[in-house]
């Protein structure tokens, strides 16, 4: 028999269905009951996804929406997409209603939620080339997301949440769109970020999304700044909260634990009219937070939830955040009875051990807390420690029934591991900027190129992951895991004999740098750890409006690892290093009318030899296994003939 608020999550059941796990310790502790795993992004299921939130419609327990970011074949050239996914079976099956994927950037940072009367809502960050012109898009559905429309623009945040008073009170239908805002100094340009103020940025809605009121904004005085944006919440009586993390000093903001004092606040906003004014932001307590590997093993994301139940904890607020007080990250709670005037000591919800010297760890991360329908508090996180490298997560839930003071033993949701394979065939991704890549912002200069394990997202699932409690009262954790292999909603002397040459090469030197009007991407890259070698398919694209005669070769300018010693195994001139260079006139769709405006050539393998890997006595970090080839790279082609305009016809006037 199913607990009444036992889970299901994520539309492909797989196998068999979770053990319950039974909290034994007290018998009035809860007990847990796991229904079967549900892949969300079955739809989708050949594209990786990243960076999730969800959440369940207050009114009809079947009703919920999850949404994330998706990571297109690379030949879009777009970062990445934004997706929505709605359930109307309670989480059994899901199908995507809404896929953004406009803007030369592609769209990011997904947020979404329901309103009352079927209202859903969906909100992507729509990033541009150049930042002055980022936009923040706003999509609304008046049939539980099942169709969606046009979107409504609202000024640029970053990491934004959205949140719908469903209340029933005088503020009913408000929306809130809270995230980081920033202001710069006017004696420094809009692009100095170093010297930019950031603070909390919040946006308000009084008919239902059709239009916003300016943004509220608050700054953090330098040289404290904003960083770890949470989500909010509102109240029985309309009170609308915010979290965030405030850091003390940016200049500190990549050093790592262990910390000898906090290097954070974790702090909160309120307002008690509707968002038509805020006091002052309260601290919540002090935050231990590591940014340092914020884009591999760690998190910086606090949530909030408030318990809307009839139940002695009524309105009563709790906070979870990731943690490295003790060293390694853990989970951390704390809660509030009197709407943020006062906060309990931080109580640590996860149940695992440190690791013994010399190792490190293991790094809980990813919290997040929802209360359902009957007062009881449940937090899910990525747990480590069943992944000995610290790499990798199963997802665990653990719950209280007396006001988050205590919490039940904490058992798996997850039926399978996400996990990083350093064994045999390991599949890589290829990345580039610079060139003519239409959403760079290095735009121009010369092609910058990785090659490493996976999407930017493989060690940690991104920035948030979800979970919400539906009107029945069931948990739905919403995560991002591997398991089908696809991230889914988962430096003596030396002479130099010779002289200098244009492109280091007599063969080169009547060529011209083109690289500003190409793109180079990649497909199925691939280590064979047997034979040393990385492996990868190349495309080279033509993103200008000229045609590009051949020769057309891409020519290496530098060449790292951060594996070993990295060397062109497969380059057309015979170099290994820096210089080498692949021709790629032989494999365009019309070798003898060169690379024509929009074309793509035909994939050319491109491989490299690893020496030296370090991996039996001394395991790569994160970093490195990011890093398998690095590479600099220039395109040369004859000097293409630029169009120029039709001279004028007719006299002078």
């Amino acid at each position: 028999m199913r607990h009444p608020f036992g889970l299901r999550i994520g539309s492909l059941i797989v196998g068999c269905f979770c053990a319950a796990f039974v909290a034994t310790a007290r018998a009035q502790q809860p007990t847990i009951a796991v229904g079967p795993n549900v892949q969300v992004s079955l739809a989708r299921a050949h594209e990786a996804h990243g960076e999730v939130l969800m959440d369940a419609d207050p009114t009809h327990p079947d009703d919920l929406i999850g949404c994330s970011m998706i990571f297109p074949d690379p030949l879009t050239r777009r970062l990445s997409g934004g997706i929505t996914y709605v359930s109307s079976d309670g989480g059994a099956h899901w199908k995507p209603t809404l896929y953004v994927g406009s803007g030369k950037m592609g769209s990011g940072d997904p947020a979404c939620g329901f309103g009352p009367d079927g209202k859903a809502y969906s909100v992507y960050l729509q990033p541009a080339v150049k930042p002055e012109m980022d936009d923040v898009l706003v999509y609304r559905s008046d049939n539980e997301g099942d169709t969606w429309n046009s979107p409504t623009h609202i000024d640029w945040i970053d990491r934004e949440y959205i949140t719908i008073d469903t209340t029933g009170g005088k503020y009913n239908g408000r929306i809130y769109i809270n995230g980081t805002g920033s202001a710069a100094p006017m004696d420094f340009p809009l692009t100095d970020y170093l010297h930019d103020q950031t603070g909390i940025s919040i946006q308000r809605s009084l008919d239902g999304g059709a239009s916003f009121k300016p943004p509220f904004k608050r700054l953090a005085p330098l040289p404290s700044w904003v960083l770890g944006m949470g989500n909010g919440v509102v109240l029985s009586d309309g009170t609308y909260i915010a979290v965030f993390g405030e850091q003390r000093d940016r200049v500190h903001i990549a050093d790592k634990p262990p910390y000898s004092a906090p290097n954070s606040w974790l702090k909160y906003i309120e307002s008690t009219d509707g968002g038509d004014s805020y006091g002052n932001a309260g601290t919540i307590g002090d935050w231990y937070m590591d940014y340092g590997d914020i884009g591999t093993t760690s998190s910086i994301v606090p949530v909030i939830a408030v318990d809307r139940s009839h139940g002695p904890f009524r309105d009563r607020l709790y906070v979870v955040w990731p943690d490295y007080r003790s060293g390694r990250g853990q989970i951390l709670l704390s809660y509030s009875s009197n709407k943020g005037k006062t906060w309990s000591a931080p109580h640590v919800v996860d149940d695992d051990h440190a690791w013994p010297p010399p190792s490190k760890g293991p790094d809980d991360v990813m919290p997040v807390v929802a209360v359902n329908r009957e007062g009881i508090v449940g937090v899910m996180w990525y747990d480590r420690r069943d992944n000995p490298r610290n790499f990798g997560w199963w997802v665990r839930f653990a719950a209280s029934n007396d006001g988050g003071e205590t919490f039940s033993p904490s058992g798996r949701v997850s039926t399978a591991p996400a996990t990083i394979n350093l064994q045999g065939q390991i599949g890589l991704v290829g990345s580039s900027s610079g060139g003519g890549k239409p959403y760079s912002r290095e735009k121009g200069g010369d092609i910058h190129a990785s090659i490493g394990i996976g999407p930017i997202f493989s060690f940690n699932g991104g920035h948030t992951a979800g979970m919400a409690a539906d009107a029945a009262g069931r948990f739905h954790p919403f995560w991002i895991d591997n398991r089908t292999g696809v991230a889914q909603v988962w430096t003596a002397a030396v002479s130099v004999a010779g002289a200098a040459m244009v492109n280091g090469s007599s063969d080169l030197a009547n060529l011209s740098d083109v690289t500003d009007k190409v793109t180079l991407d990649f497909k199925n890259c691939q280590f064979d750890r047997a034979a040393g070698t990385v492996s990868v398919d190349a495309y080279l694209g033509n993103t200008s409006d000229v045609a590009l005669k051949t020769p057309l070769v891409v020519r290496v300018l530098s060449l790292d690892s951060g594996m070993g010693a990295a060397a062109v195994a497969n380059a057309g001139n015979g170099e290994s290093g820096p210089g080498a260079a692949w021709d790629f006139s032989q494999d365009l769709p019309h070798r003898d009318e060169g690379l024509a405006p929009g074309e793509v050539s035909a994939p050319k393998r491109l491989v490299f030899r690893l020496g030296g890997i370090r991996w039996e006595h001394d395991p790569p970090s994160a970093t490195e296994l990011e890093n398998f080839i690095h590479f600099e790279a220039k395109v040369l082609a004859p000097k293409p003939i630029e169009q120029r305009p039709a001279p004028e016809t007719g006299g002078k006037k």
